[in-house]
């Protein structure tokens, strides 16, 4: 059932993370959003596609947290980018 979509949907974003983390050398990714709730299972099946995908030294690194905005992190985002705009142009 859903449960299932959750699985693949945390591969599929550990996979990406893998990726940026072997091009950037990143290790911290925080999710936000609606995402930021699928907390437990989800991180853990995403931190397994992640060390599938990226090298052991890396992957030992790499961590993926909620955001402690939670769903409201994407809006404020937005919202101050915007205002850094505006308050730039006055």
């Amino acid at each position: 059932g859903a449960w299932w979509f959750f699985v693949i949907l945390a591969s599929y974003l550990g996979i990406g993370i893998g990726n940026l983390a072997k091009i950037t050398g990143v290790e911290n990714y925080c999710l936000s959003g609606s995402i930021a709730k699928a907390q437990g299972h989800f991180i853990e099946a995403c931190l397994e596609a992640v060390k599938q995908r990226t090298y052991p030294r890396l992957a030992k690194k790499v961590k993926v947290f909620p955001s402690a905005l939670g769903e409201e992190g994407n809006l404020l985002g937005a919202a101050y980018g915007v205002f850094q705009q505006v308050s730039g142009t006055l």
